[in-house]
């Protein structure tokens, strides 16, 4: 009998099983409270052709029904919960940055100036010097670069 069943949604299945095991549970035992504590096993077979019946033609409109409503619930999370944060998000971004760049980026771009600026008088002291001795040839002399 199982030969016909293709499982194509295992986990799906699986929950339709637990649900339809819990359905018959419990009304196997209504039913014997009903009957003052008389089984009914005869009630089960049914239950069993109706999980079968179920699976094979009202489960698939249930799970197209449920892929559809993921898929709108996919949907609103992204327009309303996702979009909200990410804006958020990139909002604090952009003040994080701010405050680094006036506060840390400046101190540092303050330093890197103040390396620069001795950087480039010990190189021109330097210059002036070989100027003087006479290494540097006439065409940088003449150039009027060094002052």
């Amino acid at each position: 009998m199982l030969y016909g069943f293709r499982f194509r949604h295992p986990i799906v299945f699986l929950l339709d099983l637990v649900y339809m095991l819990a359905l018959t549970a419990g009304v196997s035992l209504f039913s014997y409270a009903i009957n003052r504590g008389v089984w009914r096993l005869y009630l089960l077979f049914p239950m069993g052709v109706g999980f079968a019946v179920y699976y094979h033609t009202a489960g698939r409109l249930v799970r197209l029904f449920s892929d559809m409503l993921i898929r709108l619930l996919r949907t609103f999370f992204s327009y309303a919960v996702a979009k909200p944060i990410r804006l958020l998000l990139m909002g604090l971004w952009l003040v994080v940055r701010w405050i680094f760049r006036s506060t840390v980026g400046a101190t540092v771009r303050k330093i890197a100036e103040n390396k620069w600026k001795r950087y480039t008088e010990r190189q021109r002291k330097l210059l002036k010097k070989l100027v003087r001795i006479g290494i540097v040839p006439d065409a940088i002399r003449n150039s009027g670069s060094i002052k």
